[in-house]
């Protein structure tokens, strides 16, 4: 979710800055500030008052003349100037000073958003300074893999944006089966809860069966489950998932598993050295893990010596690279997979 405060202030009376120089390694918060600042105008009004450039076309001297207009039958006009790393006026010093003497007396009416995708703004430039002193140089970070199923269960329950009801909530479970499938890809993460928020009735709570259902993540063979039989050293269950993966290698690929299994035990491996009793926040903090995986963690450094763990990351390794075709004969993923099982649980 967009943390619009950080934008706005209050956003039922929000306040808004000069201008706004948007950037970060999360495209999505990215993009979710650009439609928010998108959507202040009516449609009425972003026809005379909105204008959006893009950096490769336009230059500084257009996009501050659009800004120094005035609204009509309007409170504000919006200027957004998209892929903004792409404006060759970064170059060049009367580039930078333009801007710079832009933002000393802005146009109180206008909202300047300069969008930064891929490429982080130079902080050098006194333009820049500039704005952060306005306090409208933001950066959006990704979230760290732990996050992920938190944010998760709070954007299924946050409120509708039109009618403010909060329609569903999700399980950890669940949400813990999205982000590890789904990984750190928010856009991907959002769209698939958006369409279980239209087939889902309302006040329902999204348990792993709606995520099997309709976003096609098995809750038996996910690799959740496939970390959690490695911990509990389940001979049985870990074979049975591991040849549901070894049977249809084009829906489970083994690079989608092996940074999965790399996690668990690269942290079980920190978690083993940690002293007796340490809390499980603590804990989690030190493996860099959620709090919910800390038992998982906990379990799989009473079934494996530290020792054990070390060689269990040799052969993830070694999983990896015959999976590129880095050691000589090309090996099928099947086999990759039954070996790598083998190996770990005996």
């Amino acid at each position: 979710m967009l943390n619009l405060k950080e934008l706005v202030g209050d956003p039922k009376s929000p306040v808004f800055k000069p201008c706004y120089i948007l950037w970060g390694e999360e495209p999505y918060f990215i993009d979710e500030a650009v439609a928010y600042f998108e959507q202040i105008l009516s449609p009425e009004e972003a026809e005379f008052n909105k204008t959006v450039v893009y950096g490769k076309d336009g230059s500084l001297e257009d996009i501050l003349s659009a800004a120094r207009r005035f609204p009509m039958m309007a409170e504000r006009q919006v200027v957004i100037v998209k892929e903004a790393q792409e404006l060759e006026d970064w170059k060049r010093k009367e580039g930078n000073d333009r801007l710079e003497n832009y933002l000393k007396n802005p146009v109180e009416t206008t909202v300047l958003v300069f969008v930064f995708k891929h490429k982080k703004p130079d902080g050098r430039l006194s333009a820049f300074k500039k704005a952060k002193s306005l306090g409208g140089l933001i950066e959006y970070k990704g979230l760290r893999e732990q996050q992920i199923p938190s944010w998760v269960q709070d954007y299924v329950a946050a409120p509708n944006s039109k009618t403010g009801e909060q329609t569903h909530s999700i399980s950890m479970a669940a949400a813990r089966l999205m982000a590890e499938y789904l990984g750190a890809d928010l856009k991907k993460v959002t769209n698939e809860i958006d369409k279980m928020k239209i087939v889902l009735p309302k006040g329902h709570e999204i348990v792993p069966a709606d995520i099997e259902k309709n976003v096609g993540i098995s809750k038996d063979y996910n690799v959740f489950e496939l970390v959690k039989a490695f911990a509990q050293k389940d001979i049985l269950k870990t074979n049975r998932i591991l040849n549901y993966y070894a049977s249809n290698t084009k829906l489970h690929p083994i690079q989608m598993v092996l940074p999965m299994l790399y996690s668990h035990f690269s942290k079980s491996i920190v978690y083993a050295g940690l002293p007796q009793g340490v809390n499980k926040f603590d804990a989690a903090k030190a493996c860099g893990a959620s709090p919910y995986a800390i038992d998982d963690l906990s379990l799989t450094c009473r079934n494996y010596k530290v020792g054990k763990l070390i060689r269990i990351i040799g052969y993830l390794r070694e999983s990896d690279r015959k999976s590129k075709g880095l050691m000589g004969n090309n090996i099928d993923e099947a086999a990759i997979y039954k070996e790598l099982g083998f190996k770990i649980l005996h």
